[in-house]
C-alpha cells in the first residue's frame, strides 16, 4: 500500500517533519534543515577570545601545578569583562565572566584583584555559600540557572576536578560522563566554559626534545586520557622558563590548532606577550588588503573558492607562525565585514555583486 502522498511524500509516520526534500523519520534532521538551524543559532559559536573560547564551547586548560594558571585566568576574565585585547586577542564587546573558583582564598583575592583590578561584569560564584550542594550534576544544576538568568558569556570552572569530581580521576567512562556534562551545559547556557586541570606525570616527564615537545602533548593532563578528546578545545599552559609560559592548541576543531602564544610575567600579577604581536595594526591593514588581491587574481583565473591552503601558498606564509595567525584574523575580519564569503565546504570566494538595475 502506498502511504498518503505517494512515494515523493516526506512526512514522518509520526510528529512534524525534521528534514526538507527526503525523507524522514523521527529524530532525523536532513541536511539542508540542519544548514537552516545551524545558521539561526548564530550566537552558538561565536568567538568570544579568539578561536580559543567561544559560545556554547567547552575549553580545557591543562597547566602545570605553580604554572601560574590562576593568575593568568585572572587576569583573562578582568580583560574580557573590560572588553579589553589580552595576548593579543580582543573579546568582540565587554562580556559577563561568572568565575567559579574553589581554590583561591581571601589572601589571594586580595592580593590579585587589587594589582589586576575590578571591573563590572566580571562576577565570582561565591563558594561559600555553596555548602551542602553536592558537587558534580547538582551544583552544575545549580550553576547553569545562575548563568543563565544572569547572562553570562562565559563561565570559568578552576579546577574541573572540584567543580565535577570522579571517583577514580584514570577511569575514561566517568571521565567521558563528566566531560559530556560539561558540553551539555555549554550548549544549554550557549556560554563559553573553560576548565581548568592540573598535568600530572605526563608533565613532570619532560620529553626528550625539550618544554615546547612536552607542552604539545595531547594527552598532558592528570589522568584519564578522556577528558581532552571529549573537550573542544584543548590548550596546555607550560613553563619554559622562570618567567616564561607558553599556551599550546594541542586540539581543536578550527584554524587554532597548533597555534602558540608565548608570555612571559609582567609587573604585578601581570601576563604580556613575550615574542612582538603577530599583526600591528599597519600589517593587520596590509595582511586584509594581501588576501583580497590573492582571492581577485584566484578568481580571475577561474577559481572563485579559494582555501586557506592557497592563500598560504601564495603569500608565503608558513604554518604555526604570527603570519598564519595574523591570516587567520584577518580572513575572520573580511568575512564579519562582509568582504568576502565563507565558501559552503570551506574557502572563501568574494560577494556576489546584485545585477545592475535596468532601464
Amino acid at each position: 500500500m502506498v502511504p498518503e502522498g505517494g512515494p515523493s511524500d516526506t512526512r514522518s509516520p509520526s510528529g512534524p517533519d525534521v528534514g526538507v526534500g527526503c525523507r524522514t523519520q523521527p529524530g532525523v534532521i536532513s541536511s539542508a534543515a540542519l544548514l537552516d538551524r545551524s545558521r539561526a543559532r548564530s550566537d552558538s559559536g561565536t568567538e568570544l577570545w579568539g578561536l580559543h573560547v567561544r559560545a556554547g564551547i567547552v575549553t580545557l586548560l591543562i597547566g602545570e601545578t605553580s604554572a601560574g594558571k590562576t593568575v593568568l585566568l585572572h587576569n583573562l576574565g578582568f580583560h574580557l569583562a573590560s572588553g579589553k585585547e589580552f595576548l593579543g586577542i580582543k573579546p568582540p564587546r565587554p562580556l559577563r565572566v561568572l568565575h567559579v573558583d574553589f581554590e583561591s582564598y581571601d589572601a589571594i583575592y586580595e592580593e590579585h584583584l587589587a594589582a589586576i583590578g575590578t571591573v563590572d561584569g566580571w562576577d565570582f560564584l561565591d563558594v561559600e555559600a555553596l555548602d551542602g550542594i553536592e558537587h558534580g550534576p547538582r551544583l552544575l544544576k545549580q550553576i547553569e540557572r545562575i548563568v543563565t538568568d544572569g547572562g553570562y558569556d562565559i563561565v570559568i570552572f578552576d579546577p574541573l576536578m572540584e567543580a565535577y569530581p570522579v571517583e577514580n580521576e584514570n577511569d575514561n567512562a566517568a571521565a567521558q560522563v563528566q566531560m559530556l556534562a560539561f558540553r551539555k551545559f555549554a550548549r544549554a547556557t550557549k556560554a563559553g566554559v573553560i576548565l581548568v586541570h592540573n598535568s600530572g606525570l605526563r608533565g613532570a616527564r619532560r620529553s626528550t626534545k625539550g618544554k615546547e615537545a612536552a607542552g604539545e602533548n595531547k594527552f598532558l593532563g592528570r589522568g584519564a586520557t578522556m577528558r581532552p578528546e571529549r573537550a573542544d578545545v584543548a590548550i596546555n599552559f607550560t613553563g619554559s622558563g622562570p618567567t616564561e609560559r607558553t599556551l599550546t592548541v594541542v586540539k581543536a576543531r578550527g584554524a587554532n590548532k597548533g597555534e602558540r602564544i608565548r608570555v612571559r610575567y609582567s609587573g604585578a600579577y601581570g601576563y604580556e606577550l613575550s615574542e612582538p604581536k603577530p599583526a600591528a595594526e599597519g600589517v593587520e591593514t596590509k595582511m586584509r588588503a594581501d588576501v583580497v588581491a590573492a582571492i581577485n587574481d584566484e578568481t580571475a583565473a577561474g577559481h572563485p573558492v579559494v582555501e586557506r591552503k592557497t592563500l598560504m601558498k601564495r603569500l608565503g606564509i608558513t604554518d604555526r607562525t604570527g603570519r598564519a595567525q595574523a591570516l587567520d584574523r584577518a580572513l575572520r575580519a573580511l568575512a564579519t565585514e562582509g568582504a568576502l564569503d565563507r565558501a559552503q565546504g570551506g574557502g572563501y570566494s568574494l560577494p556576489v555583486k546584485p545585477d545592475a538595475p535596468t532601464q
